[in-house]
């Protein structure tokens, strides 16, 4: 006996390899039997025309929250987002579901230290990581204390004087596209602070014996008049770049000397939690 198409029916026309492309699904439980068959890419595909079912379409996007990959964890807590009923705020109230193996892209901040003489990066992440079952995105942290360095003793001293040069997470997110774009915002702001230390005193650029004009050549800039120091070289450089705005070309001279002053680090998920969007 053939069944007849039903209202909860979906056609996965194009999104589906034959010879089922076109299939028509019958009724909820076909429905979702249907789409848990489908790789991550084609369920990404479908997933956006699920709410047009109506209920059924919503209480699909609900059970997929469940699915083995983020991708379409993250796809169907975005749509679920957008509906306005108390089964949707319900579902998705606890945040994004993370489970064991899944990865968070990290946003550091890193410090910088001094040896006397030069800055340097200080740029171990902490091993010991927040590894607990609940995760948000924006990570809050206490304000600044006011420290008397001249008042610690030495002990005290190195003790806030690592605590000091320890990179400090900003941000979590599950795409690393996202993670990226916030470092590289946070790298920007810092290297254009007036308080971050000038990007020639720090010390990899003086032992490697770092080339201005060949950097120049390499990044379409003119090249100076050779001069006897190279600190005035490297600073015109970078007062140049500031001048004409070059904020991304002054980017990449950080990361090609000194550093970058913000990293994406790659943490894995140990057991089963939740991904809290703030």
């Amino acid at each position: 006996m053939t069944q007849q198409p039903q209202s909860t029916d979906v056609i996965l026309g194009g999104q589906i390899a034959p010879p089922v492309t076109g299939a028509v699904l019958g009724g909820q439980e076909g429905l979702q039997q249907r789409f848990l068959h489908l790789d991550v890419e084609q369920k990404l595909a479908v997933m956006p025309s699920l709410l047009e079912l109506g209920e059924p379409g919503l209480d699909l996007l609900i059970a997929v929250l469940d699915d083995d990959a983020i991708a379409v964890r993250l796809k169907a807590y975005q749509a679920v987002q957008n509906v306005d009923s108390e089964k949707a705020k319900s579902a998705i109230a606890a945040g994004i579901p993370l489970k064991p193996g899944d990865i968070l892209y990290c946003v550091y901040e890193i410090p910088v230290g001094y040896d006397d003489e030069t800055y340097y990066r200080c740029d171990a992440i902490p091993e010991n990581i927040h590894s607990a079952g609940d995760y948000t995105d924006v990570v809050e942290h206490p304000s600044v204390k006011e420290i008397d360095w001249e008042s610690l003793d030495s002990e005290e001293f190195e003790a806030e004087m690592e605590e000091w040069e320890i990179p400090q997470l900003v941000s979590r997110h599950l795409q690393r596209e996202t993670a990226e774009e916030i470092a590289e915002q946070r790298h920007q702001k810092h290297l254009l602070d007036r308080d971050t230390p000038n990007l020639f005193e720090f010390d990899w650029i003086h032992t490697n014996q770092f080339d201005v004009n060949v950097w120049r050549a390499n990044n379409g800039l003119p090249s100076q008049q050779p001069e006897t120091d190279w600190w005035d070289m490297g600073v015109q450089l970078v007062e140049e770049l500031k001048a004409q705005q070059q904020i991304e070309l002054l980017s990449q001279l950080w990361k090609d000397t000194a550093g970058t002053l913000a990293v994406v680090h790659e943490q894995i998920v140990k057991r089963n939690g939740y991904f809290k969007v703030t």
